[in-house]
């Protein structure tokens, strides 16, 4: 499996510094079956739990939408960030990209 990056970053990168197969498989860019069992969903909470906190320490706001903007990466989906300029959705943006590790 591969990882969706490497870097360090001042996010954090946790994708690589977890060697947990859960949330390699989490991250990975194929797609896989993965059996919902108790340690699996115990694994990616810890993993939501660990980029909702690096995002946190980035993003000064409502850190609700984390937990929606990460579910809809893991299903391949598109997230559409709408408001005001000076919101700071480019700032979110890039702060999870950098604490899941695809910058």
């Amino acid at each position: 499996m591969s990882d969706l990056g490497t870097d360090q970053s001042a996010a954090g990168d946790l994708s690589a510094n977890d060697s947990s197969a859960t949330t390699q498989a989490l991250a990975s860019t194929n797609v896989q079956q993965v059996a919902l069992t108790h340690d699996v969903l115990a694994d990616a909470t810890q993993w939501r739990d660990r980029v909702s906190d690096e995002v946190a320490r980035v993003y000064i706001g409502g850190t609700d939408i984390v937990p929606l903007i990460l579910a809809a990466m893991l299903a391949r989906g598109h997230v559409l960030l709408e408001g005001v300029p000076g919101l700071a959705k480019t700032t979110l943006a890039n702060a999870i990209a950098q604490a899941v590790g695809c910058v």
